[in-house]
């Protein structure tokens, strides 16, 4: 093997946030095989070094780990979890937590199994009255049926698109968290718009109206939005410190991606959650309460 394709390997190789795995992870269609499809050049990076073309769209959902099937989105929700208790390295060797509570809507892939071993976790799926069933592993985020001031945490990936009134959730996941607490949501959103973007309204009646031609999800879960900086005004007004941030760590396999930080608290205690070797791109716009 060449000095080149060494360079290419080390490159190409990275170490997964969720299990510790080291090594290639799958790549985007646009850079299978080390060839970029636009232009024909050797590449192993999320970007193109010749034409630089990135196959970014729904980056998040890809990369996926070959030991436990992590895909990028996944190992950012973990990274974040992981700066907010101080915790680093992969999430296999954080240890246990203790008696804190998490909770996570509709949580699957790697992560779950590995949050179980060492927290007090929540895994929760919905079911239309729960609140009535008080069960451990069920939830509707528009009625949630767990006390005041449970949480310590409440991590959503990709499901308040596809809450109905997700306003109301978003009052019933304030209510569950502790003071000082976190709240990590992750929603397909775009920050150039200034508006959500409605798909499918819900009449007064409480019928759903729509508005575009429908879209399903995984379990055939309904498409209700796709979140815009509309989202940060409404989070606020919830009662929620938040930042805005841009960020990414090819290391450990997360794609360029947008997060949010929920604290319920009057501001967002940033400084312990910085690394300076992997800082944050806090855009101008950044809203903190």
């Amino acid at each position: 093997m060449g000095a080149s394709d060494n360079a290419a390997s080390n490159e190409s190789s990275m170490s997964c946030g969720v299990c510790g795995h080291w090594g290639e992870f799958e790549w985007p269609p646009s850079f299978r095989n080390g060839t970029c499809e636009y232009c024909g050049a050797h590449t192993r990076t999320l970007k193109c070094s010749n034409c630089g073309a990135t196959d970014s769209f729904n980056l998040r959902e890809r990369l996926r780990c070959p030991r436990c099937g992590s895909i990028s989105r996944d190992r950012a929700l973990v990274g974040m979890l992981g700066k907010c208790l101080g915790r680093t390295g992969p999430l296999c060797d954080w240890g246990k937590l203790g008696e804190v509570k998490i909770m996570v809507t509709s949580g699957y892939r790697a992560h779950p199994e590995w949050l179980s071993k060492i927290a007090d976790y929540y895994n929760t799926t919905y079911l239309q009255g729960a609140s009535r069933v008080r069960g451990r592993n069920v939830a509707n985020l528009e009625d949630l049926h767990f006390d005041s001031d449970f949480f310590d945490f409440v991590l959503s990936s990709d499901v308040l698109e596809h809450v109905r009134l997700y306003e109301l959730a978003l009052r019933h996941i304030y209510r569950v968290l502790k003071p000082n607490d976190w709240f990590l949501p992750q929603a397909p959103y775009t920050h150039e718009w200034e508006k959500n973007v409605t798909r499918v309204r819900v009449s007064q009646e409480g019928q759903d109206v729509f508005l575009a031609p429908p879209e399903y999800h995984a379990e055939k879960a309904l498409l209700y939005r796709v979140f815009g900086r509309e989202l940060l005004s409404e989070l606020r007004e919830t009662g929620f410190a938040l930042a805005f941030l841009r960020y990414e760590d090819r290391e450990h396999a997360m794609s360029p991606q947008h997060i949010i930080l929920c604290c319920k608290a009057s501001y967002v205690p940033l400084t312990h959650l910085l690394d300076p070797r992997r800082p944050f791109f806090l855009p101008p716009e950044t809203q903190r309460s």
